[in-house]
């Protein structure tokens, strides 16, 4: 049935961090590993395309979208001489139900989980295939029967579901795979939008190609950074995307919605009185104002601190969007900017430190000693909020991880939490209160004492406790 109000956003922020284990757990790249694959990404086009059997690379090239030119074709069809399409899927699927076990704990055998998985896989069948590749090919293979296994088949249908009309609103649009990935990074703040872990690795003519093109169609500034119009494409975007991803839902009645929503929510988000509170987040660094840059499993309970900053989180995320309409005055995100142009970049480089655009470090052969302006998701046209992150990572540490999982990137990022390997802190906990410290920018309100507050914390706190980790 066709519900009164659409759902595909919410159930997107229900279901998408369920799917995700495949990228951000250990145990989907160890039983990729087990098949004989030596590297990252061999594992991926192998596990993600096998539902599409042997087909050629360009196949898998036009289905993905997001990749550049050849790089499908580095690891297909070369991934079959070392296993078969069942077999990739098979382990893909073990990996990732054993890595949801281990999240989810004491959830695993509760009656809302299976209720929950059974609800989700009525969703996930019942959408029509047509123009969606990688859909159609999940679609052909076994819904399971265990009550796990068959929650991650179904997540898993209808991301590949959702990522095949974000292709359509994409191609709407004649935005490429790789223009996706600089207007996604640049919503997201991360600027300049070619150290983008997507994008970066690519040749630099390649990504000055890429920019041009953006510009002369007016989507970025000469600056590289989003133009209204940009923004207002991608806004759309967006809107369609969402609209493609209703029409699963459509196969459950409004009370099999509303009880599949109270079934996931307590998978989705803390376990009320459960001593396992298990929540799914999106962030970067912490939970109470975070990036969009990925979307990370969150285990081993939350504080109530944690919680509020979850649920403000999903709040966000279907709020109204704003927009400026007096320009007589700079926007908060365009003080943020100035500030980081003629206070915050200079003061940072005039203590040793290198770097622009919210991301500097002290030069050293030895460590990454990284620090990072961490823009608040909740930030718009009438406020900015945003903190600062350190992280001090030995060279030699960063190299082992990053050979165990490329998908981290050359170089960290201070603004991501990596684990106890990485000695990371945030600057509010460096003060006497060691309390957590977003500084705020209002449209309308004098600000200059919140940049000299600013200052003062990265010249008493940050800059020495860096400074003292640089060999």
């Amino acid at each position: 049935m066709t519900h009164a109000a659409p759902v595909a956003r919410q159930m997107f922020d229900l279901t998408e961090p369920i799917a995700l284990v495949n990228f951000f757990s250990d145990e989907p790249n160890e039983a990729m590993a087990a098949l004989g694959f030596t590297n990252y990404w061999d594992g991926y086009f192998a596990g993600r395309s096998a539902p599409l059997g042997r087909v050629p690379a360009e196949v898998v090239d036009a289905a993905f979208y997001n990749f550049g030119e050849g790089e499908v074709a580095r690891h297909l069809p070369k991934v079959w001489g070392t296993t078969t399409p069942e077999a990739a899927h098979a382990a893909r699927q073990q990996g990732c139900v054993a890595a949801l076990r281990r999240i989810l704990g004491g959830l695993v055998e509760t009656p809302g989980l299976a209720r929950a998985a059974e609800l989700l896989a009525q969703a996930a069948v019942s959408a029509p295939v047509h123009g969606r590749v990688m859909y159609a090919g999940l679609r052909s293979l076994p819904v399971p029967e265990e009550p796990v296994c068959r929650l991650w088949h179904a997540a898993n249908m209808l991301r590949e579901h959702r990522g095949d009309g974000h292709i359509v609103a994409l191609v709407s649009e004649q935005v490429g795979g790789l223009e996706a990935h600089v207007l996604a990074a640049l919503d997201m703040e991360i600027y300049p939008a070619e150290s983008f872990g997507r994008i970066h690795h690519l040749p630099a003519a390649r990504l000055a190609t890429l920019m041009a093109g953006l510009r002369d169609r007016g989507l970025v500034d000469a600056a590289g950074r989003l133009t209204e119009a940009g923004r207002a494409t991608k806004d759309r975007v967006e809107a369609l995307t969402d609209v493609l991803a209703e029409a699963p839902y459509d196969g459950l009645t409004a009370a099999e919605l509303d009880e599949l929503v109270a079934c996931l929510e307590p998978i989705a988000r803390p376990a009320a009185g459960d001593g396992l509170a298990v929540a799914w987040s999106v962030l970067v660094a912490a939970f109470e104002d975070v990036s969009c840059a990925t979307l990370l499993p969150v285990v081993d309970g939350m504080t109530p601190k944690e919680r509020e900053g979850f649920d403000r989180f999903l709040g966000w995320r279907t709020r109204p969007k704003k927009h400026a309409s007096d320009r007589s005055e700079p926007s908060p995100q365009e003080v943020y900017a100035e500030w980081m142009k003629t206070a915050f970049g200079p003061t940072l480089r005039a203590e040793g430190m290198r770097g622009s655009g919210g991301r500097f470090e002290f030069p050293s052969d030895v460590v990454w000693a990284q620090l990072g302006f961490q823009k608040s998701t909740y930030s718009d046209a009438q406020e900015v909020r945003f903190t600062v992150n350190l992280s001090v990572i030995q060279r030699e540490m960063w190299e082992e991880q990053h050979t165990a999982k490329p998908h981290l990137g050359k170089s960290p990022s201070p603004s991501f939490h990596y684990g106890a390997w990485a000695d990371q802190v945030r600057i509010g906990l460096l003060a006497p209160d060691g309390e957590d410290k977003w500084w705020r920018i209002v449209r309308g309100v004098q600000s200059s004492e919140v940049r000299d507050d600013v200052l003062h914390d990265l010249l008493t706190y940050a800059v020495p406790w860096l400074r003292t980790r640089v060999r």
